[in-house]
């Protein structure tokens, strides 16, 4: 579909109808270099969810350094309170969006949350399937992309979505 939607752009902007390929060409999301894996959907969630980060964190945390709020995120998943641990690992997110250690931070934090409710487990698996796939998107190292597609799998595996399981698990051994 994106190779039609550039090929059609392509073929407007040849025809000097440059401003009807202008919105076509906005709408089509560009992938990230390097990457092998790539699924529009998530990059799109991964957007929204460091928005959302951004309006949850609490007033008290913005400032603090990144390392630390992980450090106590995982400090508090440790102790079972994997609520107040996937909140102040959020807030390591917001205070360093581009820190991959983090996002794989909260996708395992989320994924060992035994939440009481369904509707909180749905949101804990949910966001780790997300954060997964923002830790592959920031991860420089081929290892930590790994790592991160590993954990996709594992996120979409515990949601029981089989197919995108599969590849995640194929993609992080290539």
């Amino acid at each position: 579909m994106r190779m039609l939607s550039r090929g059609l752009a392509l073929l407007l902007v040849s025809l000097g109808l440059l401003g009807a390929a202008a919105p076509l060409a906005a709408q089509t999301p560009a992938s990230p270099p390097g990457k092998s894996y790539v699924r529009d959907d998530l990059a799109s969630d991964v957007i929204r969810l460091e928005e959302q980060f951004r309006k949850e964190t609490p007033a008290a945390l913005v400032g603090r350094p990144a390392a630390q709020l992980r450090g106590d995120g995982l400090a508090a998943a440790n102790r079972n309170d994997h609520k107040r641990g996937v909140q102040l690992i959020a807030a390591a997110i917001v205070a360093d969006p581009k820190d991959a250690g983090s996002w794989l931070a909260y996708t395992r934090t989320a994924l060992a949350a035994n939440a009481a409710n369904s509707s909180d487990r749905w949101i804990f698996q949910h966001r780790a399937t997300t954060a997964a796939y923002g830790a592959y998107l920031r991860a420089s190292a081929r290892a930590d992309e790994a790592s991160a597609l590993a954990l996709l799998g594992e996120a979409y595996a515990t949601r029981e979505v089989w197919r995108p399981a599969l590849d995640a698990y194929k993609a992080s051994l290539a």
